[in-house]
């Protein structure tokens, strides 16, 4: 399948927006899934190594969308 986006006009702030949405979509998910594995489980631990696997998991995720923006990948 090969979309194609129009780039002409206002599609910048539209993109933004969109981008804006997804991820605080994504965190909301996230936020009431630590919660609930809090509330079922007592104690929620977060040490560093679990904060940087994320934290490399989103960053490479974010690579791959710009790839497939610029038609690299």
């Amino acid at each position: 399948m090969n979309t194609t986006i129009n780039m002409t006009g206002n599609w910048k702030p539209k993109l933004m927006i969109i981008g804006t949405l997804l991820g605080a979509g994504v965190g909301l998910v996230t936020a009431s899934l630590l919660a609930r594995a809090a509330e079922e489980g007592g104690d929620l631990e977060l040490n560093g190594g679990d904060l940087l696997k994320t934290a490399l998991g989103v960053v490479t995720t974010m690579r791959s969308v710009a790839a497939l923006g610029a038609g690299i990948g």
